[in-house]
């Protein structure tokens, strides 16, 4: 829980942190005073991460969600854990349909990230099956097939620490998505109020018999910003704290 840190003042500052997601409402008030570093979107080629008139409709949702757990504030409602960090936002998911393309927007962000110097990269995205018929195997989720976990592990191997959820898969083993299954980066899984791993969670273990998730956290009826008043959220939010 990171709360006590936040409460005791530790806010994130200095730290630079980019998150991958469908889209970031920026113009919220819930996150005035946030500083963004840098913003791009990796689906339509711009520099506006918030939804425009080609996107589909809240398509900004799950991104502002993920962010507000980070740097929301919403007076006695919610404070998020680290809003004195600095932030890059990378618009890579597609939510009109699921693409490879959307692997090679990811492993552009990171790249991106990077370039302009990050600390940490969180993405509460996951890649397994796609439109075109095209899946992983079990067998391949061995952290060294899925582009975008050969690419985290080649970030986490200069240095950045890559968070990313496990995925909405569960309750069965070996129900992890892409890139949960890189050797070299945090994979959360959601917990509920109890701390018990909720059904939904994917687990591992991975195809090389690494035990997956690394950890769990909060990521059932989680209090979000939800484009407008606060509402609550499950699932792969859980990457967001």
């Amino acid at each position: 829980d990171l709360r006590p840190l936040s409460n005791g003042g530790i806010d994130g500052f200095g730290v630079r942190i980019a998150i991958l997601d469908a889209g970031f409402n920026t113009l919220d008030p819930a996150f005035s005073g946030v500083t963004v570093t840098a913003q791009h979107d990796f689906v339509f080629g711009d520099s506006v991460v918030r939804d425009e008139a080609n996107d589909t409709p809240g398509a900004q949702f799950h991104g502002t969600a993920v962010w507000s757990l980070f740097a929301g504030f919403v007076p006695g409602r919610l404070v998020g854990v680290a809003r004195g960090a600095t932030y890059l936002l990378a618009k890579t998911e597609d939510i009109r349909s699921e693409t490879r393309v959307e692997e090679d927007n990811y492993v552009a962000a990171l790249e991106w990230a990077d370039s302009i110097g990050v600390d940490i990269v969180s993405s509460s995205l996951g890649y397994l099956s796609f439109d075109n018929g095209f899946s992983y195997t079990p067998a391949q989720l061995n952290g060294d097939v899925a582009v975008t976990s050969v690419a985290a592990d080649s970030a986490a191997a200069r240095g950045i620490l890559v968070v990313t959820a496990a995925g909405n898969g569960g309750p069965g083993f070996r129900t992890l998505l892409t890139p949960g299954d890189a050797h070299s980066v945090i994979t959360v899984g959601a917990e509920d109020s109890l701390g018990t791993v909720t059904g939904f969670s994917s687990r591992g273990p991975t195809a090389d018999g690494r035990l997956k998730p690394d950890l769990t956290a909060p990521g059932l009826a989680v209090c979000v910003v939800a484009g407008g008043p606060l509402g609550t959220a499950d699932g792969h939010l859980v990457a967001g704290l």
